[in-house]
């Protein structure tokens, strides 16, 4: 999920306040050095694509030391002082947490970034120029929610990414390091979508 490009306040709000906020409004928010931002409402068909790779994992990660979180988890940048709530990631022990905001993860192996028409052009520019310098990311994944096409982006062993883009329902969202396989199928799962190539 996205974050809304107004900030919740006008004014550099510290952690301490930004944790206040979230424990008081029961909502989540981006941070960003000193500023916060809404989150964007999600779609029945983002929530949808969320609920696929959930159960997914959830079952091709079982009784596996890796796990699945979904977008209530958040997210530390440490570069770039940013607290961000990526809608699915994958992290494995052992795990890394911010001291300075709890239940904040430092090190997620794979994130996923359900796209919507308003969001997509920061997620495919602004998003993966943050993951990409987070040392534990290996996968950066990034579904549409418009049309069946995801794009995933895989480090690899001598620093440099791979980019494979997918369109169609049999084929594979393949990450072998944690024997997780998908296909568009049911990533899409309960939604009717053009196989096209986004805009």
């Amino acid at each position: 999920m996205s974050a809304s490009p107004e900030t919740f306040q006008n004014h550099y709000i510290t952690l301490e306040e930004y944790l206040k906020i979230e424990e008081e409004t029961g909502e989540r928010h981006d941070w960003e050095n000193g500023q916060v931002y809404n989150m964007a409402g999600a779609s029945y068909a983002h929530n949808t694509i969320v609920g696929n790779f959930m159960r997914e994992f959830g079952v091709q990660l079982r009784g596996k030391s890796c796990q699945p979180f979904s977008n209530d988890l958040r997210v530390t940048i440490p570069q770039l002082k940013r607290r961000t709530y990526p809608d699915v990631v994958i992290a494995c022990p052992p795990f890394e947490w911010d001291n300075e905001l709890p239940h904040t993860l430092l090190n997620p192996r794979v994130v996923i970034e359900v796209l919507s028409p308003s969001t997509q052009r920061f997620d495919r520019t602004n998003k993966l120029a943050w993951y990409r310098r987070v040392p534990s990311v290996a996968d950066y994944v990034m579904v549409a929610s418009e049309a069946m096409h995801v794009q995933h982006i895989h480090r690899l062993a001598e620093g440099d990414w791979r980019i494979q883009v997918y369109e169609k329902p049999d084929e594979i969202l393949d990450l072998p390091e944690y024997s997780c396989r998908l296909t568009l199928a049911e990533i899409y799962e309960r939604l009717e979508l053009d196989e096209e190539t986004l805009a």
